[in-house]
């Protein structure tokens, strides 16, 4: 996709009227192809030549709010189809062999989790519920691994919000701890600062305790789980994006031959 293509017809279309909606350049701008950033940019150099950009109701004269939304959007749409031009259209091979990348990416991570303590105790909850015996297999096994992602996904949220904390006193419980010994050995009062350190110490022990006794793992390699697996989540993502993206200019090849013809596509 080339964005300055889209860019330039945008342009042009503010250009010649003055005036673009913010819901004209969501649309022909959609979230899955350009970053925030990117709109942001464009927003800016749209401002800076003077193209006014305002909500809906307020953008145009009286008789060109009423002009049908297809009219008022088809240069947008017209320069969304040009940018998907330059993606080819998926063959029935590549179809299959990005389906086959996205199966083995979820084998993997089912692998990967298959063993652990945490995933064998989330199984047998869900399996003690009558409703879930009237499932597939697969289909009991994917919400199973899709149970245990998500509690592996907020446990590693709770230990990375624990090592932040634990970055200024060098990034790890076992630092923080030869800190708390130093402080002690330097002063006879307590101080406040050797108080928040213990505090910390404190707190930090007793929840990787609890989170190691759930995972059945210790905190380390169980970050080192989570890892991997989220590079093959990764992987999985970048295979069913180029599936989607791929398939929809499929989509959009077909809908190039109705723009222009009265047919509101948008």
């Amino acid at each position: 996709m080339k964005e300055k293509d889209i860019f330039d017809e945008i342009i042009e279309v503010g250009k010649r009227r003055g005036v673009l909606t913010y819901d004209e350049i969501n649309e022909a701008l959609p979230s899955e192809f350009f970053t925030p950033d990117e709109i942001e940019n464009l927003m800016d150099l749209l401002s800076d030549m003077g193209i006014r950009i305002v909500d809906s109701e307020e953008a145009l004269p009286l008789e060109e709010v009423e002009t049908p939304e297809y009219e008022k959007t088809e240069d947008l749409v017209q320069a969304y189809f040009h940018s998907m031009g330059d993606i080819s259209i998926l063959t029935k091979d590549e179809e299959v062999e990005l389906a086959k990348k996205l199966e083995e990416g979820k084998e993997i991570i089912s692998e990967i989790i298959r063993p652990i303590p945490l995933t064998k105790r989330i199984e047998k909850d869900f399996l003690s519920d009558e409703e879930t015996l009237e499932m597939e297999e697969e289909e009991r096994a994917a919400h199973i691994m899709e149970l245990t992602l998500h509690r592996l996904e907020m446990i590693v949220e709770v230990i990375s919000d624990f090592y932040e904390e634990l970055y200024r006193y060098g990034g790890s419980l076992k630092s923080l701890k030869n800190l708390i010994k130093n402080e002690k050995s330097k002063k006879r009062v307590r101080s406040a600062k050797l108080a928040a350190m213990e505090e910390l110490a404190i707190r930090t022990q007793i929840t990787f305790r609890k989170i190691e006794s759930e995972a059945g793992l210790k905190i380390e390699p169980l970050v080192s789980l989570w890892e991997k697996i989220s590079r093959v989540q990764a992987f999985v993502l970048e295979a069913k994006n180029e599936l989607i993206t791929r398939n929809l200019r499929l989509v959009v090849n077909i809908a190039k031959n109705y723009v222009g013809r009265g047919l509101p596509l948008l």
